[in-house]
């Protein structure tokens, strides 16, 4: 039986089902961004819903004690298509493991069909979105995984912007905001009513539950009496794992820009299977000294049962570097127990051949679960003659595939390094599969 993860509402907004989100990122921003210009007030539309808290629920249907905050809001949307349109918004915030503050954005035209927005060359997607609060203009960075994942706001390194906007919201601020995606433009207003009391509820319970997770308790005699010392060390997750290959490589494409691509394969050692998410790395070069710091890496898959291995990858370029130089890469992947179960799709007459695009795949998937798909991915990781991934060729598909049917598809490489042909290719693994994301 397929298990599903479900958000449930206290209290329920059956105005909305809950969408899955996820991350995928680009390194050039949308040429549509909106401009300062473009912001409109729109603190006079009127919000739908305030903050609540959702739990999440088992497998079993059974609420758990996993969290986050979830406000609906109001707007309106504009194309070339229509003009003014409802918009509605759904918007999760939560706190992540590191303790970094990231909100989801769920933009639902006509009020229920989900936003879509397509990637850049290098495969991530990212816009901005202008503020208005208090009547002072602020821009804030988002990225998405195309075609119609959440847009993500989150603390950067040395920028904490959902920070920032959880704080406005804590005061019960209203926030005026516009974004623009290829040729729509988004109108809303998030209200911080509700805000401050779901946070603390949920927060403040989630901190006094990690004072009580004590695992050890010991005392100890000295000379002036009997002293009582707490291990106050929190209960781990048990996942099973290592990090079996990694590796950053600089090189220069066909017209002299210098690319970076990263690579780190992950093996499930243990007996459970393990969902990972969007991981990171550090790059530093031979001295040591830091490069750059990558966040939100993508891994094919993303469910791994016992022994079997997933590959987190990115081509990107960076703006400070311009020549090849070695580098070292310091992985962070993000894993943790599965609690869905593994869905993937049988490929068949697959094969690779060079193009004018670079190395081409092409193959069949057939869809073998019990209901249609509108959304698979299908990724081919590539390995040399000594067994090494060498790169990736990623494409999706989003035509309906109906239970029990096939599809053909291709593929091409975005920007693989030392002008790799397919005769270099000493074998490969496709991973064909929907989206399955857990919180």
């Amino acid at each position: 039986m397929k298990k599903k993860l479900i958000l449930i509402l206290m209290p329920v907004m059956m105005a909305f089902s809950a969408v899955a989100c996820g991350g995928n990122g680009n390194d050039s921003k949308d040429s549509s961004s909106a401009s300062t210009d473009e912001v409109v007030d729109t603190e006079s539309q009127e919000s739908e819903a305030s903050w609540e808290i959702s739990y999440y629920i088992d497998e079993f249907g059974d609420p758990t004690d996993v969290g986050n905050l979830k406000g609906v809001f109001s707007g309106t949307f504009s194309n070339t298509a229509t003009n003014g349109s409802d918009l509605n918004v759904v918007m999760f915030f939560n706190i992540s493991d590191n303790s970094e503050a990231e909100f989801n954005i769920r933009l639902l035209e006509y009020g229920n069909q989900v936003a879509t927005y397509s990637k850049s060359e290098t495969g991530y997607a990212f816009f901005d979105m202008l503020t208005k609060i208090d009547g002072e203009v602020s821009e804030f960075s988002l990225h998405g995984n195309p075609p119609n994942d959440d847009l993500i706001l989150w603390d950067r390194q040395d920028d904490p912007q959902a920070t920032k906007i959880k704080d406005y919201l804590y005061e019960g601020k209203k926030i005026s905001c516009v974004i623009n995606i290829n040729n729509s433009k988004y109108n809303f207003t998030i209200d911080g009513e509700g805000f401050a009391k779901s946070y603390d509820e949920l927060y403040g319970l989630e901190e006094s539950i990690k004072d009580t997770e004590l695992e050890t308790e010991y005392i100890t005699e000295t000379e002036t009496g009997i002293e009582t010392e707490v291990e106050s060390k929190q209960n781990t997750e048990s996942e099973s794992y290592e990090i079996t290959y990694q590796k950053a490589k600089v090189y220069p494409n066909s017209v002299g820009t210098i690319w970076i691509q990263s690579i780190f394969e992950i093996t499930n050692t243990g007996t459970k299977p393990l969902y990972l998410d969007s991981g990171s790395c550090d790059l530093e070069d031979e001295n040591g000294t830091l490069i750059s710091s990558r966040s939100t890496i993508l891994v094919y898959p993303d469910i791994i049962n016992a022994g079997e291995k997933a590959y987190y990858y990115e081509e990107t370029i960076i703006d400070n570097l311009d020549s090849v130089i070695e580098l070292n890469i310091i992985p962070r992947p993000n894993v943790k127990e599965a609690s869905l179960e593994k869905i993937d799709f049988p490929v068949t007459d697959f094969k690779l051949s060079d193009s004018d695009s670079g190395i081409k795949m092409l193959g069949r998937v057939e869809n073998t679960s019990n209901e249609a798909q509108n959304m698979i991915y299908i990724v081919a990781i590539l390995f040399d003659e000594k067994d090494a991934p060498i790169g990736q060729i990623y494409t999706m598909l989003l035509d309906e595939l109906a239970a029990s049917d096939k599809i053909g598809f291709e593929g091409y490489e975005m920007s693989l390094p030392d002008n790799i042909k397919a005769k270099d290719i000493s074998r490969y693994e496709v991973f064909a599969y929907p989206p399955q994301h857990q919180y």
